[in-house]
């Protein structure tokens, strides 16, 4: 019952810092921007600038919220559900982008639970992954895979892109690579990136799934 507390406390931190980073930074931006229109009234070219940044900001506020209540729902804690919305948001996301999404998986998943820490930190991985194809491979194809082998869900992130060398200070730079290592190694997982000048990237993810006997106890 104590370790049970102490997760409950743990998400609901999670999710109060998801709701202040997010949406908060966010309306923060949106109430400048309402202010910087209102300033602009006599210049219809810069405030229809202004209302379109808003608008845009309005948008991701709308997804991140849809992410956020997606995760902490404990009616989508099915394997199946995680496959859904992670194929969902990589067609969306990279279709907006112009890059062609390639989707693998099973036709049958097995029934699992996926508890939502483990989803959420699925999901913020793969969203980083894809967010760095967007913006640093110029690749056209994004190979999305699920595999699902015995007690474990894989996923694989894999894009056509110019690729990097091991040296390369993109690379370097970080662009989320240990944030994303770490979150799957905090849930016992295992994390690779390989990539290769004119070759892509190809970033996997091995996460263990509890069977449902562990679940059941």
């Amino acid at each position: 019952m104590l370790e049970q507390r102490h997760a409950l406390d743990r998400e609901r931190a999670r999710i109060a810092h998801d709701i202040h980073d997010e949406l908060g930074a966010r309306l923060t931006q949106i109430s400048l921007l309402s202010e910087l229109a209102r300033r602009r009234a006599g210049d219809p070219r810069e405030m229809l600038a202004q209302v379109e940044r808003i608008a845009s900001q309005t948008h991701t506020m709308a997804q991140v919220m849809d992410e956020i209540v997606w995760a902490v729902d404990p009616g989508r804690d099915t394997l199946e559900n995680v496959a859904d919305y992670l194929a969902s948001f990589a067609g969306e996301f990279l279709g907006l982008a112009g890059i062609h999404c390639r989707l693998e998986v099973p036709a049958s998943l097995p029934g699992r639970k996926v508890p939502a820490p483990t989803r959420h930190s699925i999901f913020l991985v793969a969203k980083e992954a894809l967010n760095n194809v967007v913006k640093h491979s110029g690749a056209t194809e994004v190979w999305v895979r699920l595999e699902t082998p015995p007690g474990k869900l894989g996923v694989a992130i894999e894009d056509n892109g110019r690729g990097f060398p091991a040296d390369s200070p993109t690379l370097r730079a970080g662009n989320g690579l240990g944030s994303m290592g770490q979150r799957v190694r905090d849930l016992g997982g295992e994390f690779q990136m390989v990539s290769e000048p004119g070759r892509g990237t190809r970033i996997r993810l091995s996460i263990p799934l509890e069977s449902q006997d562990q679940e059941r106890k």
